[in-house]
């Protein structure tokens, strides 16, 4: 039989090559003295991410009887291993029977928007002058932007987002006979969002073990902060003094707008 593999399995299979450098836009607030004393990065919820398509996939069981037959003996085996013999054979009789269908799909879907909102996820982009970004994300750019370097351990397993050029929910059939293919498109919905959302160019760490919770970074990943060409004084001037009590000290950038075009330049600043 072949080994059933996990969601974070598949994620760490999803070869891709890694920007050198990611970003993350961020607005000052309770949290944000965290980052730089603490080394801490909040990992959110897919539950609360402000498109509500996010991660989301449908669920179909498009197939032969004998399909259905095969999908529900493997569903019970995998999701409900304390069932006794005569448990499971009574489960797999009620669902084969279709009287149970709907149940059957609903359980599915409830299971896996269990395990969506129990995974935490740390989103970044590779731009880092995206005026809407700045304004969505920044607080009307009054906030900030984190630049990581990709080279440590703990951006192995960032993964791009896709953006599929259809604008229907990734749909999964439950009857394909591969449970691993299964899972892969599971997983692949956690990195799949509406085209619209395209100009993000976003890359995220999913972690399945920690959820939505503080993770701490090395310090040295973190390379270099822009402050919002709207940052006020009070807070630029804290943002000098994090900076001064880290090691090794990030590289501090102010943006501000070009004058001829829609736009923004970023310049080093010493503190």
């Amino acid at each position: 039989m072949t080994e059933l593999k996990g969601v974070d399995d598949v994620l760490q299979e999803r070869a891709s090559v890694v920007p050198p450098l990611l970003y993350k836009y961020c607005a000052f607030n309770e949290w944000t003295a965290s980052i730089f004393q603490k080394n801490e990065l909040y990992f959110r919820s897919p539950n609360d991410f402000n498109d509500p398509f996010d991660s989301i996939v449908r669920f179909t069981c498009e197939g032969s009887k004998q399909q259905k037959e095969r999908f529900i003996r493997e569903h019970i085996r995998l999701f409900y291993p304390h069932l006794s013999a005569t448990e499971a054979l009574s489960r797999e009789e009620t669902f084969t029977s279709g009287r149970m269908d709907n149940e059957l799909m609903q359980s599915i879907e409830a299971e896996f928007m269990e395990r969506r909102r129990r995974i935490g996820v740390y989103c970044m982009t590779k731009e880092k002058k995206h005026v809407l970004m700045w304004s969505h994300y920044a607080n009307w750019h009054t906030g900030f932007c984190l630049e990581f370097k990709t080279d440590d351990l703990f951006f192995q397993s960032v993964q791009p987002v896709s953006y599929p050029p259809y604008s229907e929910v990734p749909c999964i059939n439950l009857l394909i006979p591969d449970w691993n293919e299964v899972i892969s498109r599971g997983a692949a919905g956690l990195l799949t969002k509406a085209k619209e959302w395209e100009y993000e160019h976003e890359w995220r760490i999913i972690d399945l073990v920690n959820g939505a919770k503080p993770r701490q970074f090395p310090p040295r990943a973190l390379h270099a902060v822009i402050l919002g060409c709207r940052t006020q004084d009070k807070d630029r001037q804290q943002m000098f003094e994090w900076c001064k009590g880290r090691s090794p000290r990030p590289v501090l950038y102010q943006a501000s707008k070009k004058k001829m075009e829609y736009g923004l330049d970023i310049e080093p600043i010493s503190y």
